[in-house]
């Protein structure tokens, strides 16, 4: 069967719905979008006529303060939210479920057996924990952007997020994952670092702070360490994009070398601020 992308009013009513629901389930503040759907947000807020930007195929939104782990947090969401529901993982083995949102086409059919019908169109959720899943770290709520009032990554975590994702992709062993690295690369070259140039982007908060300099009292010091090793990594494969980092406030040490000293990272890091 030929998978057919949700359609941009497809991924808005499943935001919509993750929003409300786990800001009934979590709270207010204890959550943010990344990923595409975020990339997309970020986008249509610095270049709203840009066409090239790609369209989300699912959503992916972090949890900060849930105080579960991913299965109970799923279990929630669809008890709270019928539209939500869940299927056996494809990976030979696993005992996760992956979480789906059936989207609401007017007709409310439903199969003879109470669940959706396999022609029902339905829109992937991958639901994170902070500081647990793919060592992605916590934001606090004051930091956590709002853009058409949905709860977005701050855009230095979002491009540091993109770029841990292509280091992963790049060096898998399946297939259909290791393609995702080129996704990954046009998604920071095309669109995440040209949006990170956008002055109203850039001077996060009070203009006082730059989204770097932001990030840094947040981010933890181990995730800032891996993310200079990776710029250093990306532009070695794409020596072309050395500009580009050093146009939105990263002095790389060393762009050449794969591996940055202990001495030159922490150099780095009390550099993330704008000259």
């Amino acid at each position: 069967m030929v998978f057919v992308p949700p359609s941009a009013s497809e991924i808005k009513q499943a935001a919509d719905d993750v929003v409300k629901t786990l800001r009934a389930i979590c709270g207010e503040g204890s959550f943010f979008f990344v990923g595409s759907f975020a990339c997309q947000l970020y986008g249509k807020f610095v270049a709203p006529y840009d066409r090239t930007m790609r369209s989300p195929n699912d959503l992916d939104v972090v949890v900060s303060t849930a105080g579960w782990n991913q299965e109970e947090l799923k279990r929630r969401m669809v008890a709270h939210n019928s539209s939500f529901f869940t299927v056996a993982a494809k990976t030979p083995g696993a005992t996760y479920r992956v979480l789906k949102y059936h989207c609401d086409d007017g007709t409310g059919l439903y199969s003879a057996y109470g669940r959706y019908s396999r022609y029902s169109r339905v829109v992937k959720v991958d639901v994170l924990i902070a500081n647990v899943t793919l060592d992605i770290p916590s934001v606090p709520a004051r930091r956590i952007r709002e853009i058409n009032g949905y709860p977005v990554s701050p855009l230095a975590l979002l491009i540091l997020l993109r770029l841990q994702a292509w280091d992963h992709h790049r060096v898998a062993i399946v297939r259909h994952l290791s393609e995702k690295a080129y996704v990954d690369y046009r998604d920071l070259t095309e669109h995440l670092l040209p949006f990170a140039k956008h002055h109203d982007v850039v001077r996060e908060w009070d203009g006082a702070l730059n989204m770097w300099a932001d990030a840094k009292v947040f981010l933890p010091e181990k995730f800032i360490r891996l993310c200079c090793q990776r710029m250093g990594q990306f532009c070695e494969q794409y020596p072309s994009q050395r500009e580009a980092w050093k146009s939105i406030g990263k002095t790389l040490p060393v762009l050449t070398r794969t591996r940055a000293s202990a001495d030159e990272i922490t150099r780095l890091i009390s550099r993330m601020a704008f000259d």
